[in-house]
């Protein structure tokens, strides 16, 4: 098991404490072929094609895309100018997206060597850029107006829940630190910080975020102001330059926290952005690849459509009944966009229809049919916010006829004649009312699974991030004709995530996951470090995710109530390694009853293998417990206290 990294300066308190924001280095040369590709896709079908290809020189950018970070940036600027010339269709969003990812990627190309990281970081000590008394002051009075707005917020809430939120978050302490002339005192300031990301009901609502950031950020440049960061400054860069020689060698979870956390301050001080970003480029890949088959996506979406209707109506002295049927298939496509996932729901159908229309004046009764031929779509766009519906679109062409007309012989010639051209307006009418019909009956058979699918994404995913005051990474979405894929970089400023790209699929797949361990390990420290989970809680969080509450999670009456209390860092961690993988939770307290037990960690070691009815999990061994400091100590020996501490924690975890 790795050594945890303790931190023990204000500086790793404080922003160990606070939120974070995400950082996002795709890897840009992938997004430019991936551009490229849909492009040439698109001009293979167009007569202009080859022209726009050489105007662009998109084999040069080819040949450059080839060369990786060695290309030559002058050919590169050379192609970005074309795609970027003053000529109306290079508007258009497929030459967009190519030009998008292609100053990016110039971008990219700029930054130094990986191998030249470690002597630029400790060269760059003179570069150090003070926090003046300006920026101190600056966020200080941010602070006071997002808390004067919380106050009347309260206020106006009644004088019971002011006053219980007004405890909750300390506030008399807060304000008497904050009146002080001199410096205030950080373990109030990291307390109430600390309140405002818990899980509670209204943390959540915008006046208490502005407030948790105003916090964070008068934090930051207290602590970012002190004599002594320079130096703190200074000792960090040649720290950082040697993990990230080890790291390069011989990557561990260890060196990987070393490194976020030094790069994590740099950047939260405003200090050596551009070796920021590099260093961000070459160790925060995308650490979560997601692809489905266009036949996968499909399945949601196919019906067939086999429907009789009544016709009964009754307009303008005429009485008409019959029956249409109409019959046809739902089915999805992937379209081809490199800035987006596009799925579109295409129906192509038919509706018969036979009416009999009886005429109070006259009397005289028209037997018509009629046949409309049916094409509609309806257009879904997956992007980061969610899958985001397009009304449906229909167009329908009605072909009428007249079979038979009963009048008495003085009227029958008037009654044809009008029949007759009144079938025009009959088949625009009823192609009009098909189209209006059909959209709606798309709208309306996609519309709650999309609503659903959304609700799942902002509640379980997003949401818990949020509430930590951590705006989520971005998921790029695109499709080809064959599979809608999904990447992502789940990684805060103190994280890092895949350092290498993902090991390439071979074969054809409906659903592919490609998971780097640092997505898991990244979201449940943003999510649960730093934060107590009650037995309450453990059974409420299984039953929202598998639907039930596994028989050693059940409360009854005769349970004992328990808690953890995660550390901030790597509170819940997976390794996978030889076909299996290790979990190891660390939490600083845990309760047990009335019994309240010191820092363990607690490691538990799993095999994979398939069997005839699918994967499955076996432990290896028993659980391995141990206090949180026991790898640091030379004599490893528990203590009375610890060995029976130990015991406790074996037993409710066994299972």
């Amino acid at each position: 098991m790795m050594r945890p990294v303790y931190a023990h300066t204000w500086i790793a308190v404080w922003l160990t404490l606070v939120t974070w924001t995400p950082c996002l280095y795709a890897d840009s040369i992938e997004q430019v072929r991936t551009a490229l590709d849909t492009l040439q896709q698109w001009l293979a079908e167009s007569e202009h094609g080859a022209g726009w290809n050489d105007y662009l020189n998109n084999s040069a950018l080819l040949e450059e895309l080839d060369k990786g970070m060695d290309a030559d940036e002058t050919v590169v600027a050379s192609v970005l100018k074309r795609y970027a010339a003053d000529h109306e269709d290079l508007l258009r969003h497929r030459f967009v997206a190519v030009r998008d990812a292609v100053e990016e990627w110039l971008k990219i190309l700029a930054f130094p060597k990986q191998d030249e990281l470690p002597r630029l970081l400790r060269h760059a000590k003179e570069s150090f850029q003070p926090v003046d008394a300006a920026r101190v002051e600056e966020t200080y009075k941010a602070l006071q107006a997002a808390l004067a707005d919380l106050d009347q917020f309260l206020t106006a809430a009644g004088n019971t829940k002011a006053e219980g939120w007004r405890q909750y978050l300390r506030w008399d302490e807060l304000q008497a630190e904050l009146d002080r002339e001199e410096l205030p005192d950080m373990k109030v300031l990291v307390s109430v910080q600390s309140r405002l990301e818990d899980k509670y009901d209204g943390l959540q609502i915008p006046i208490f975020v502005t407030v948790r950031q105003a916090l964070r950020d008068y934090g930051e440049s207290l602590v970012f102001s002190r004599e002594n960061y320079r130096t703190q400054f200074e000792k960090s860069l040649d720290t950082l330059a040697t993990s990230i020689e080890k790291y390069a060698d011989d990557p561990s979870h260890e060196l990987a926290n070393k490194i976020a956390l030094r790069v994590g301050i740099l950047e939260r001080s405003d200090q050596l952005n551009d070796l920021v970003n590099a260093i961000r480029h070459y160790y925060v890949r995308s650490n979560l690849y997601l692809q489905m088959s266009d036949e996968l996506v499909g399945i949601g979406f196919i019906e067939q459509f086999d429907e009789t209707t009544p016709i009964n109506r009754r307009t303008q002295g005429r009485s008409v009944t019959g029956k249409s049927t109409t019959t046809g298939k739902i089915r999805s496509r992937l379209v081809p966009n490199s800035e987006i996932g596009e799925i579109r729901i295409e129906f192509d159908g038919t509706v018969n229809s036979r009416t009999r229309t009886v005429s109070s004046r006259g009397p005289a009764t028209i037997i018509g049919s009629g046949v409309t031929q049916i094409e509609a779509y309806k257009q879904l766009n997956v992007n980061d916010d969610g899958v985001e519906e397009i009304a449906a679109v229909a167009k329908c062409v009605t072909d009428s006829a007249i079979e038979n007309i009963v009048a008495s012989s003085g009227i029958y010639g008037q009654v044809r004649s009008r029949a007759r051209a009144a079938l025009p307006q009959v088949e625009t009418t009823m192609s009009r009312q098909t189209e209006q019909k059909i959209s709606q009956r798309l709208d309306k058979a996609v519309t709650g699974d999309i609503r659903e699918i959304n609700r799942r994404y902002q509640q379980q995913y997003k949401g818990p991030l949020m509430r930590r005051d951590e705006a989520p990474p971005l998921f790029h979405f695109r499709t080809d004709a064959a599979y809608l894929y999904a990447e992502t970089a789940q990684a805060g400023d103190f994280q890092l995530a895949a350092y290498e790209p993902p090991t390439k699929l071979t074969g054809q797949h409906d659903l592919a996951v490609r998971m780097h361990e640092s997505f898991l390990n990244n979201y449940m420290e943003t999510v649960y470090g730093a934060t107590t989970l009650t037995d309450v809680d453990a059974a409420n969080l299984a039953d929202r995710l598998v639907g039930q509450v596994p028989e050693r999670l059940e409360i009854t009456e005769d349970s004992e109530p328990w808690s953890i209390s995660f550390a901030r860092r790597r509170p819940l961690t997976v390794v996978f390694e030889d076909g299996g993988y290790t979990v190891t939770l660390r939490g600083k307290r845990f309760t047990s009853g009335k019994r309240q037990l010191g820092a363990m960690h607690i490691t538990a070691r799993y095999q994979l293998e398939m069997t005839p009815t699918g994967p499955r999990r076996l432990r290896q061994g028993d659980l391995h417990i141990e206090p949180a400091n026991f790898s640091n100590r030379s004599k490893k020996v528990l203590s009375a206290a610890q060995t029976a501490e130990k015991a406790v924690l074996e037993r409710r975890f066994e299972g």
